[in-house]
C-alpha cells in the first residue's frame, strides 16, 4: 500500500527548523573542535613538559574553547529533538531517540569538563586523568549520536526521493566509522611520544621531533578526512532543509515508501 503526506504538516517545519540547528551546530564544531582538541592535549601534557608550556595553557581558556563547543552541542541537541518530529513513516526515525539521549551526555560531559578545567588543580576534586576521561567519554557520545542521526538522514532522503542525497549521507557514515578509532589512535600515540620523551629525560626535543615525524602527519590526514566529512554532512543537511522548505512552499506532496500490509 501506497500512502502519501501532506508536506504542511507541523511535523515537517520542526523538521526543517532542527535542520537549521543541526547545521549551526555544525559550523561551530568545525571551527571550535580543533581549538579544543589541540587545548586538551597541551594542558594534559602541560606539568611534564615544561613552565613555558603551562604558562601558554592556561584552563580558563580552554573552558571558555570548550564552552561555546557546548553550545554547538546544545544547538545540535535541540536541532535533533526538533527532528522528532518526523512523521513516523521515515525508516530510521526511531534512532533519534537514541541520538538524542548520546548527545545529551555528550553535552552533560563537555559541562562537567569545562567546569573543571576552569578549577584550579590544588582546589580541583578531579585530577587530569578524570577530566580527560571525561571529554574522552564526551567524544565518544558524540560520534555514537553522530551515526545514528546520519543513518535517520539516509531515510530521510530516501523518503523525499532524493538518492543523491542518500549517497552523500553514506560516505558520511562510512567516514565516521573511519574517524573514531582514527581519533582514538592519535591520542595514544600522543601519550607515547609523550611517555617515551618523559623516561629519556629529553621532553622538548623529543616532543618536537616526534611530533614533526609522527604525530603531526598524521594528525594532518585525521583533520582531512574530518573536514571532508564536516563538508559532507553540512551538504546533506543543507540540501535536504532546501528540499523540504521548497516543498512545504510549493505544496507538493512527500512520496512514502511502500508498507506492506495484510491483503
Amino acid at each position: 500500500m501506497k500512502t502519501t503526506m501532506s508536506p504542511m504538516e507541523p511535523g515537517w517545519r520542526w523538521v526543517a527548523r532542527g535542520l537549521a540547528l543541526k547545521l549551526a551546530g555544525l559550523v561551530i564544531a568545525v571551527v571550535l573542535f580543533p581549538l579544543a582538541l589541540a587545548g586538551l592535549f597541551l594542558w594534559g601534557g602541560s606539568d611534564d613538559v615544561g613552565q613555558l608550556q603551562q604558562n601558554l595553557t592556561p584552563g580558563p581558556w580552554l573552558a571558555a574553547v570548550v564552552s561555546l563547543l557546548g553550545i554547538g552541542i546544545l544547538f545540535d541537541w535541540v536541532g535533533r529533538c526538533c527532528c522528532l518530529a518526523a512523521p513516523s513513516s521515515v525508516q530510521g526515525r526511531r534512532l533519534l531517540y537514541g541520538s538524542v539521549a548520546c548527545q545529551f551526555l555528550a553535552l552533560t560531559c563537555a559541562t562537567v569538563g569545562a567546569i573543571a578545567c576552569g578549577i584550579p588543580l590544588p582546589n580541583n576534586p578531579l585530577n587530569k586523568t578524570a577530566v580527560l576521561s571525561i571529554f574522552a567519554g564526551s567524544v565518544t557520545f558524540q560520534f555514537v549520536a553522530a551515526g545514528c542521526f546520519t543513518i535517520f538522514l539516509q531515510s530521510l532522503a530516501r523518503h523525499v526521493d532524493r538518492p543523491d542525497i542518500e549517497r552523500v549521507a553514506n560516505k558520511v557514515v562510512g567516514l565516521l566509522a573511519m574517524l573514531y578509532p582514527s581519533l582514538v589512535g592519535l591520542a595514544i600515540l600522543a601519550m607515547i611520544v609523550l611517555s617515551v620523551s618523559i623516561a629519556l629525560g629529553c621532553c622538548g626535543l623529543f616532543v618536537i621531533l616526534g611530533g614533526a615525524i609522527v604525530w603531526i602527519p598524521a594528525a594532518a590526514v585525521v583533520g582531512a578526512v574530518t573536514l571532508v566529512m564536516y563538508v559532507l554532512y553540512g551538504i546533506v543537511l543543507l540540501q535536504l532543509r532546501g528540499e523540504i522548505v521548497n516543498r512545504l512552499d510549493s505544496g507538493t506532496a512527500f512520496h512514502e515508501m511502500e508498507e506492506s500490509g495484510p491483503e
